[in-house]
């Protein structure tokens, strides 16, 4: 329901406010802050997300190579038993980069 208030000089002061339709339209500004806010929420958690795989797919991939040594000393922790890959390599053709281990010793 819609309320125009017309204010006449001539009333008295709490003839011409009415306060009927405050609460409402407080209710509303609030959700709609508080949605405007989530979605800001989700427009900063995907930016994170494309970042964290543009991270991944620019700086990591091709420098797979590089964590080698990282990652047998990781496996070793893991699996109890001494670990040694011989070559890593990675592709990145689509959305999910491939990683292939070459000659793994345990």
């Amino acid at each position: 329901m819609l309320a125009v208030i017309i204010w006449v000089p001539s009333t008295t002061a709490t003839e011409s406010l009415d306060l009927s339709q405050t609460a409402p339209l407080t209710r509303m500004h609030f959700l709609a802050t508080a949605a405007r806010a989530a979605l800001w929420v989700v427009v900063a958690l995907w930016l994170v997300t494309l970042l964290g795989w543009g991270v991944l797919h620019a700086w990591i991939v091709p420098r797979i190579g590089d964590f080698r040594l990282q990652l047998e000393s990781a496996a070793t922790e893991a699996l109890g038993v001494k670990v040694q890959v011989g070559q890593i390599t990675a592709s990145s053709p689509g959305l999910m980069p491939s990683f292939e281990l070459r000659d793994v010793v345990l």
